[in-house]
């Protein structure tokens, strides 16, 4: 994962990804409240951001400990929890290989994070530690996103989708390539800011395009042994027509 790139650009995270702007699946948040409630203790969740799953859940009295490996977005989110007169626990880390004392009932993975993961020997080492840092009976929840052929054909960047905030002056182009050598599909924002002399191009990160056998093998080689996949956050089995797939996997003995 590139992290010098999000010092650029997590001021305009929220602009994408933000509680209020993100076109998020139906009943994602609520899902991700209600499993936190069936907690018996705190919940981590992986990759938090800027706070998007986090603070609606930390609003629901329930105490969720936040990891990222972006100091930057970490200060928005501290300064959001602040404003709203929360304390959530924020850790500064890499999902990869971060190390807590503590053993979880749950940890979460919200809004495709595992994708940002691009090391296929990292891939299993994020697994193996979330097993390790999970209870016997506890789960870990994540999603990931199906590239269809479309997205892995982009031989060059190709404009995707534009997100603007006028009030703000702010416009971000998003484009994507598939890059063939890594095999990892590559982002790439053109930033137009009313506050700055030109426009900026931010190569932001690569994703790793996962089929469903990849993450299958990663889970069961890691120790998971209960594996469930659906295709939404209504809990209704995944079929491979989805581009979503909502995870839940369970350490057992």
């Amino acid at each position: 994962m590139e992290t010098d790139n999000f010092k650029n650009f997590a001021k305009y995270y929220d602009l994408i990804y933000g509680l209020d702007t993100y076109k998020d699946q139906p009943g994602e948040i609520q899902f991700f409240i209600q499993e936190a409630k069936e907690s018996n203790t705190s919940v981590l969740e992986l990759g938090c951001g800027t706070g998007r799953v986090l603070i609606p859940t930390a609003q629901s009295d329930i105490d969720i400990i936040g990891l990222d490996i972006s100091k930057e977005m970490l200060e928005i989110l501290e300064q959001k929890a602040v404003e709203l007169d929360l304390g959530p626990k924020l850790i500064h880390a890499n999902m990869v290989d971060f190390k807590l004392d503590d053993k979880f009932d749950l940890i979460t993975i919200p809004l495709n994070s595992i994708h940002h993961i691009i090391d296929k020997k990292e891939q299993l080492k994020m697994f193996r530690n979330i097993y390790l840092h999970l209870n016997y009976g506890g789960k870990c929840i994540f999603t990931n996103q199906f590239y269809n052929s479309d997205f892995l054909s982009l031989k060059e960047y190709t404009f995707i989708e534009t997100y603007k905030e006028n009030t703000l002056g702010i416009e971000l182009d998003l484009y994507l390539k598939f890059d063939e050598n890594k095999k990892t599909l590559k982002e790439r924002f053109v930033i137009f800011d009313k506050n700055l002399d030109e426009e900026q191009t931010c190569d932001l990160m690569d994703l790793y395009p996962f089929t469903k056998n990849e993450i299958e093998t990663l889970v069961c080689n890691a120790g998971f042994k209960k594996i469930k996949v659906y295709q939404n956050f209504q809990y209704t089995p995944y079929e491979d027509t989805s581009d979503l797939g909502v995870w839940v996997i369970s350490k057992i003995n």
